[in-house]
């Protein structure tokens, strides 16, 4: 069956901090409406939205009991979920995603992350 969306769990470029990399969102606007209200629905709550004009980002902060998130969207519709130093919640929403049957995790190679190779 197609899912609707795609993501990757991944590391963060020569870092051991995961992140949640989304790779197919059709309409961004409706992807991020979709996901910000299950998140809403998990016990996430928003807290503000930034926007970081110097690097064409809009930043969606949410918090939960573990601490807080960011949703980051840039000008070509790139989105990722970051969770520096909560990397529970970070692990949480994986499992959020993969329940609610919408999105398709990908596999990934986490040595393609890793610049510092030897």
């Amino acid at each position: 069956m197609n899912k609707k969306y795609a993501y990757k769990l991944r590391p963060g470029h020569n870092s051991s901090e995961l992140l949640i990399e989304f790779t197919k969102t059709g309409n961004v606007n409706d992807f991020m409406e979709e996901l910000i209200n299950l998140l809403k629905k998990n016990d996430f709550v928003y807290k503000d939205t930034s926007d970081i004009w110097m690097n064409d980002e809009i930043w969606i902060n949410l918090n939960s009991d573990k601490g807080k998130i960011t949703i980051t969207k840039d000008i070509w519709d790139f989105v990722f979920i970051l969770g520096e130093q909560n990397q529970r919640d970070i692990i949480s929403i994986d499992k959020i995603l993969i329940e609610s049957g919408n999105y398709e995790k990908e596999n990934v190679d986490f040595s393609e992350y890793n610049f510092d190779k030897k």
